[in-house]
């Protein structure tokens, strides 16, 4: 079933997921909660959306270094630099998030396995994992990417943000 999905969406994001963070606020925006006035909502300027950003030769760097755990076909890869391109907007370690999107895309068990030990530290630098040896280069891919320092409180985070973009079996 995820095959036939993958091949028909260049983009996943699981709204289930992004309205359950924000449950609280959405309620109280569609109740107008305390009555009292909005401000006058910014005009958005679409010639500076940071979603038309471009990719920086870093980021064009780790993406391709990711891109061999993140997918097996140019369909996979290019849906990988979709949901990496939206996901980038949010406040979050870039290379963290880069690497918990391809992981999460990668549908490889082993690999998430693999990472399961890392993140159950909750603190501290992300260690090398024992896991495939795509998920060994690409943990490495986005600690070189970060300077050297990835958290693995950046890593948990990029990966609740990271779970928007990926098809939930």
């Amino acid at each position: 079933m995820r095959g036939r999905l993958d091949k028909l969406f260049q983009l996943t994001f699981n709204a289930r997921l992004a309205g359950a963070a924000n449950g609280a606020q959405l309620i109280g925006r569609l109740i107008d909660a305390d009555g009292a006035p909005r401000p006058a909502a910014p005009a958005i300027e679409a010639g500076k959306s940071r979603l038309s950003e471009p990719l920086s030769a870093a980021e064009a760097k780790l993406l391709a270094a990711l891109s061999p755990l993140a997918a097996g076909t140019p369909r996979g890869v290019k849906r990988f630099l979709n949901a990496y391109r939206l996901a980038r907007v949010a406040k979050a370690s870039r290379p963290a998030l880069a690497l918990m999107l391809a992981l999460g895309q990668s549908g490889d068990d082993e690999a998430m396995a693999g990472m399961d030990p890392l993140l159950a530290a909750k603190e501290g630098l992300l260690a090398d994992p024992d896991g495939p040896p795509a998920l060994l280069a690409a943990v490495r891919a986005a600690r070189t990417a970060s300077e050297g320092v990835l958290t693995v409180s950046d890593a948990i985070a990029a990966r609740d943000l990271a779970r928007r973009y990926q098809l939930l079996a």
